[in-house]
């Protein structure tokens, strides 16, 4: 260990593992209802919400996607306290579908910051707001060009659609799309042994890639998830 190496406490080890436990614990609401359509989707977490259905449900939903037999990475503990990019991966792997999909979102606009900031007419930019956010369009045009300029390396060849109504993946507004990529690339790339449980909580037919981030697509997305998740700098550090 160098000199400069700084150790995380283990309270925040245990912290990160058990957002991860979270996940394997609780299918029902914490994985995407796609993925258990078979059970019932949506009509299975609209039973759960009683407290007595609750533990048979998640066990049912559980075993149905093999999550029972799901085993941490090994080492996965002395990485999340030596490097941050490891605490990043175990956040976005445990994280509650609110942060995911804040996330997505940011990431989505820094991606493609130059196509939102050449967005001229009204209607263009209140689409391009209804899908991705004010926050997240704002970074696109005021802080990605500075901040995270290397995300825009992962621009989608394809134009991707404005229009929500736009033919897409349920639960998923078109634009966001390379931001979910980009986390599943992340996770390929940083800790590949937690990647199903990103795969689990994003629609069955969003497909994550398994590429790796070049050193500043990486380092910027780093380094945003850690500015603007609410309570993941702590933990990243």
């Amino acid at each position: 260990m160098s000199a400069m190496e700084i150790i995380a406490e283990p309270a925040l080890i245990l912290h990160l593992l058990a957002r991860i436990g979270t996940v394997l614990a609780q299918p029902v609401t914490l994985v995407h209802p796609s993925h258990f359509e078979m059970l019932g989707g949506p009509r299975i977490r609209e039973i759960a919400a009683r407290a007595e259905f609750t533990p048979w449900l998640n066990d049912a939903v559980a075993k149905s996607l093999g999550m029972r037999s799901f085993e941490l990475p090994e080492g996965l503990a002395d990485r999340l306290a030596r490097h941050p990019q490891s605490r990043a991966a175990a956040l976005v792997a445990g994280a509650q579908p609110q942060e995911i999909a804040l996330a997505a979102r940011l990431v989505a606009a820094a991606i493609q910051r130059r196509r939102l900031s050449a967005l001229v007419t009204r209607a263009e930019r209140s689409a391009a707001v209804a899908q991705l956010g004010s926050g997240a369009f704002q970074l696109a045009v005021r802080e990605a060009f500075a901040l995270y300029p290397g995300l825009a390396e992962l621009a989608p060849e394809e134009t991707v659609p404005l229009e929500m109504e736009a033919e897409g993946i349920d639960d998923v507004p078109p634009l966001t799309v390379p931001g979910y990529a980009c986390l599943g690339a992340f996770l390929s790339q940083v800790e590949p042994g937690l990647r199903p449980l990103l795969t689990y909580r994003v629609p069955q037919d969003l497909t994550l890639p398994e590429t790796v981030l070049a050193p500043g697509p990486h380092g910027q997305l780093l380094a945003l998830l850690r500015r603007k998740i609410p309570g993941w700098h702590e933990c990243i550090g």
